[in-house]
């Protein structure tokens, strides 16, 4: 399973309990699409950079080739979706995975 970062902001907050049962009993990836955009949000408190820190510390991160760079450009451009998105769903689908994105 491939975690968008909605899905990792969200695992860190207290509320969300069930959302952290559920994938303690997964395994789960991260993109580095996914690690650029949680650490990198410009209002991100100390102590949530180091949860999040925490986080993509234990988690296996997958890089973004130019192959995924290229594909996500073609299904951007034929869908609506924001980038990080379309490189978040080929990513996931590149690798065997399925994308989690926190929406239900």
């Amino acid at each position: 399973m491939l975690l968008d970062s909605n899905t990792v902001i969200y695992s860190a907050k207290s509320k969300y309990t069930n959302l952290r049962h559920f994938l303690a009993q997964h395994s789960f990836s991260v993109s580095a699409i996914t690690r650029l955009e949680v650490l990198g949000y410009p209002e991100l408190e100390p102590e949530e950079q180091d949860k999040f820190e925490k986080i993509f510390s234990i988690t296996p991160v997958l890089p973004i080739s130019d192959e995924v760079i290229e594909k996500a450009i073609e299904l951007r451009r034929r869908r609506k979706l924001k980038g990080e998105r379309r490189i978040a769903d080929y990513c996931s689908n590149g690798f065997g995975a399925w994308l989690n994105t926190g929406y239900a």
